[in-house]
């Protein structure tokens, strides 16, 4: 992975420019391992089950601290999420197949759009889009990046880089960031899959989720 990414990296070219968006440099990389194989490399394409500890950090300086559990299948298209207490009280159930099911949500959990914008930040984080990028290259950091026009708005950069591992960042159609989200280093395993994730949301529901991941499991095994 590394050796792919470095020959890729020494390739890149200045771009001009992308509009408002950050420029990239398309550039080809050597052999089978395109720059879209590598970025599919932050992923899960597999069903799993992960738990994850979740500190919640919200505007005004509130502070929660959660317990995750995400299940994925990404060959069917679906997800579930669920959030919990420490205790185990279930504050938020809900799911997406060809629509959102909510099972359970309390307080301020059942909020009118909780739902959609939780499961959009786990399939984000998680699921690869279901869009072929419309240009892979490298940014002005000299890291790889494919950047997919999303069929529902917007646009979806994935970033590898050796040094600093996987990163997302989600625009939205006035190409302005309303996510973005960061694994520890290293590109060997997917972001989904790395132990520590930190998302972050801008705009008027700003807040900054850190997820510690406590087991994943594949659910073939479970």
């Amino acid at each position: 992975m590394r050796r792919i990414l470095a020959t890729f990296l020494l390739m890149a070219l200045s771009c001009a420019g992308c509009s408002q968006l950050p420029p990239v440099t398309p550039a080809p990389v050597p052999g089978k391992h395109g720059p879209q194989d590598v970025c599919q490399g932050a992923f899960l394409h597999t069903p799993w089950q992960l738990y994850h500890s979740i500190t919640a950090r919200m505007p005004g300086g509130q502070q929660a601290v959660l317990t995750g559990v995400t299940i994925v299948r990404p060959g069917e298209g679906t997800l579930r999420a669920v959030l919990m207490t420490l205790e185990g009280l279930v504050l938020f159930d809900g799911e997406y197949a060809d629509r959102i099911v909510v099972h359970r949500a309390l307080g301020p959990f059942a909020r009118p759009g909780f739902a959609r914008g939780l499961l959009a930040d786990v399939g984000m984080l998680f699921v690869a889009p279901r869009e072929a990028p419309e240009i892979c290259g490298a940014d002005a950091r000299r890291r790889l990046v494919c950047r997919t026009a999303l069929a529902r708005g917007g646009w979806l950069d994935i970033t590898a880089d050796p040094e600093t591992g996987w990163g997302l960042t989600r625009y939205n159609a006035q190409r302005q960031p309303v996510r973005q989200a960061t694994g520890t280093p290293g590109l060997e395993i997917p972001l989904a899959r790395a132990s520590a994730i930190t998302l972050i949301a801008t705009g008027s529901q700003s807040y900054r989720l850190d997820l510690k991941l406590v087991d994943a499991v594949p659910l073939g095994q479970l």
